[in-house]
């Protein structure tokens, strides 16, 4: 968490969101996925798909982000991956390490 960009700490913390309300629900077998959106500006979407449509599956960079020989990445993959990586996230620190929040304390309650 302590490299997590702000793009990283905010789509976390609505996919969180999203999960544990539809999990209060009682969705079961489905994920929150995150889907950008066409454009210059960086947006996204969420949605719940099921697991088994994701599970085991793998999402490659497309061989023209990668330069010819193979060692580099080429600006079209700068210019997806930048929105990414971008702001900064302060994390409290006590003691040398990061003063996470304990979610125990936070029950999410219980559904009958």
């Amino acid at each position: 968490m302590h490299l997590a960009s702000r793009t990283d700490a905010e789509e976390a913390y609505h996919t969180g969101r999203i999960a544990v309300a539809e999990a209060l629900r009682g969705a079961s077998g489905r994920m929150v996925a995150i889907n950008r959106l066409e454009g210059e500006e960086y947006r996204c979407n969420y949605e719940l798909v099921d697991l088994d449509r994701v599970a085991n599956q793998e999402k490659k960079v497309p061989r023209s982000w990668i330069n010819a020989t193979g060692n580099d990445i080429t600006p079209d993959f700068i210019k997806y991956a930048q929105p990414l990586i971008q702001g900064e996230v302060n994390i409290p620190y006590h003691g040398g390490l990061p003063a996470y929040v304990n979610l125990a304390r936070y029950p999410a309650g219980k559904r009958d």
